[in-house]
């Protein structure tokens, strides 16, 4: 692609400055990363709408929705819509409540959409990575991801600094990181409870044991980011201890990855 359009040349600019808050390091930094980054993946799902000879309008005039945007892709691979999803819930609840992801969940969304915007955009749009993201970035990012040498999926603690939303938010990225560390050495495993299953059940668990508490949590997880609604001490404490007692029962080791 020779010439870029000016909605790809903004959803561009977006990513990069997004990535320079990312490795600031500071609370504000991590707010503004999500910000941008979510605002150049919505650009460049809508120029790919564009490209599909698609329009981006609604019947009322008003562009489309993030969501309703990858409705209309649907002919386009898009694997990693769901977490898509989710940094774009991320980017809503930091914009309307005010909050500051923590460095573990910002790591993991940023990682995320990095690797997302580099595929989408050399598979889909034509263009080469160094038109996406400078090279000293690149280097930054092949150093900054590298899965840990742990033995074990560390407990997630209750953070009495934190907002319940914070809370909230900061679990679930917890649980999401290493399914997705899993995920990404086992592509048979898709879908979050389908991972989950497959984990707890070659640990000698019956997944119907999980069920109801997957429901809590994604139950209470939709209900604080998607509304005003926020969370009870307790159920914050109940939606803490069943995430901590999946990743108990998946106990991940290295030697299984």
């Amino acid at each position: 692609m020779n010439k870029k359009s000016p909605m790809l040349i903004h959803s561009i600019e977006s990513f990069q400055h997004g990535i320079e808050h990312f490795f600031d390091g500071t609370p504000l930094g991590r707010k503004f990363a999500i910000l941008h980054i979510d605002h150049a993946i919505e650009l460049l799902l809508k120029e790919r709408v564009v490209l599909l000879g698609k329009s981006i309008y609604r019947a009322d005039g008003l562009t489309l929705s993030v969501h309703e945007t990858l409705n209309s892709l649907k002919e386009v691979s898009i694997p990693e819509k769901p977490r898509l999803q989710e940094i774009h819930d991320l980017r809503n609840t930091i914009q309307h409540k005010g909050i500051t992801p923590d460095e573990f969940t910002t790591d993991f969304y940023i990682e995320v959409a990095y690797e997302f915007f580099k595929r989408f955009s050399v598979e889909e749009m034509g263009l080469q990575v160094d038109e996406i993201i400078a090279s000293r970035f690149i280097r930054l990012f092949d150093r900054k991801y590298v899965i840990p040498d742990q033995k074990f999926v560390p407990s997630i603690d209750f953070n009495h600094d934190a907002s319940p939303t914070e809370n909230i938010i900061n679990g679930y990225a917890v649980l999401e990181k290493h399914l997705k560390d899993w995920q990404d050495r086992n592509p048979d495993l898709k879908t979050l409870r389908g991972t989950i299953y497959n984990l707890i059940e070659e640990n000698g668990y019956d997944k119907d044991q999980v069920k109801q508490n997957l429901a809590s949590i994604f139950g209470l997880r939709g209900r604080v980011v998607k509304s005003e609604y926020e969370p009870t001490y307790e159920e914050l404490v109940e939606y803490l201890d069943n995430i901590n007692g999946i990743l108990l029962m998946m106990n991940v080791s290295k030697d299984k990855i």
